[in-house]
């Protein structure tokens, strides 16, 4: 925000709505049966039955069964329109959903490290990397690792016109421990 005031003051417009989408290829998104809301009171309930189907709905079948961690429901700004999207976020998990017209669509799920893992910390953030006032998703995951050596790879997606797309990958961080 302090960047687009300043950039205002001193006559430079900010940077508009690209006309076209990103290079790379939107994530495949799904209609949703449930709400966000409804979904996350599913997953934080005491009936299996519903924790199992949730999990299902927001792409985590392989955490099924297992503890997840904290769970939380989350509204965020991530794109151009005023309406929030909502994310479903876990330990080491995080689920992406936008309202269009009645229709609750998941734009993407992200997992990292198995049910029990240790995800990168933070695995998932939202930071406000091109336009003022929205967020784009930012996710940690692990690359090539082995007996002592390891990477952690930065990716950042953006949401336009109701498609979430990778925008940014790089390493972020490595290490080799067998060569110091």
């Amino acid at each position: 925000m302090i960047l687009l005031l300043a950039q205002l003051m001193v006559g430079i417009a900010p940077e508009p709505l690209p006309k076209a989408p990103p290079p790379a290829a939107a994530i495949e998104r799904r209609a949703l049966k449930k709400p966000p809301d409804a979904l996350f009171a599913d997953l934080i309930s005491s009936d299996e039955q519903h924790r199992k189907d949730a999990m299902d709905t927001l792409g985590f079948e392989f955490m099924r069964g297992n503890y997840f961690g904290d769970a939380a429901l989350h509204a965020v700004n991530m794109d151009v329109d005023e309406a929030t999207e909502r994310l479903i976020s876990l330990d080491n998990g995080v689920a992406v959903m936008k309202q269009e017209g009645d229709v609750w669509w998941l734009l993407g799920s992200f997992s990292c490290c198995g049910p029990s893992g240790n995800a990168p910390r933070p695995f998932v953030e939202w930071k406000e990397l091109a336009w003022a006032g929205t967020k784009d998703l930012i996710i940690r995951s692990s690359g090539i690792h082995g007996t002592g050596v390891g990477q952690t790879i930065f990716t950042a997606y953006r949401i336009l016109r109701g498609q979430l797309y990778p925008v940014i990958e790089m390493e972020e961080q490595s290490y080799n421990l067998r060569e110091t």
